[in-house]
């Protein structure tokens, strides 16, 4: 059985950068739909936010609610090669073009999840655990096939489509148009650790940190 919806935009992706434009457009009134393969919250990786963040947040009304849930303030960051000869310390504080000095390091799974929650109180339709399987251009509209967990295939018509599906790049897969650069292909390897002692900081810092 396959059922049809309508909606102004549709989001592939509830993550991060699909929940904010999912929560803008919703605010504005437009009927918005999110197809999102997981279910939240879900383990992801990219933890580490910057000063200019703050000030979507807080357009996006949801800055209260990150504050809230006791994410650490971040005053700088450091980044260092393995064998010590090398190292580079950023102090949010001496930025430019910012009003804010601080950020939060955030954990992802919960993260997203308060984002998504907040694009679903905003107004946007949130469907999880639903696959996107195909979608097909037209002069007036997107028709959108996915299915869900129980794979019962929907079809869904917007008339703007907003692919934030990140590295899974579904349109840009589909379309054949994902070009890899031949330098550009790297491996990232992660690691979380306990106990590691956090730098004093300066004294100039709020809190010495």
């Amino acid at each position: 059985m396959q059922d049809h919806r309508e909606c102004d935009v549709l989001v592939v992706g509830g993550g991060p950068a699909g929940s904010t434009i999912a929560a803008f457009l919703a605010q504005k009134g437009r009927h918005v739909v999110i197809l999102e393969k997981d279910r939240f919250p879900r383990f992801h990786i990219g933890e580490s936010l910057l000063p200019y963040n703050n000030g979507i947040f807080e357009e996006m009304g949801v800055k209260e609610t990150l504050e809230a849930a006791g994410f650490p303030r971040k005053l700088g960051a450091q980044f260092h090669l393995s064998n010590g000869s090398k190292s580079l310390k950023l102090c949010f504080r001496n930025g430019r073009f910012t009003r804010h000095i601080s950020s939060i390091q955030v954990e992802r799974s919960k993260f997203d999840h308060i984002l998504l929650k907040h694009a679903r109180s905003s107004g946007a339709e949130v469907r999880e655990g639903y696959t996107v399987t195909k979608c097909v251009n037209d002069r007036n509209h997107v028709s959108v096939t996915a299915r869900d967990e129980n794979g019962k295939t929907e079809t869904f018509e917007a008339r703007f489509l907003i692919d934030a599906s990140g590295r899974g790049n579904f349109t840009g897969n589909q379309e054949n148009l994902r070009t890899i650069h031949p330098h550009l292909k790297k491996l990232s390897v992660f690691g979380h650790f306990e106990g590691v002692r956090v730098d004093p900081g300066s004294v100039h810092e709020p809190g010495g940190r």
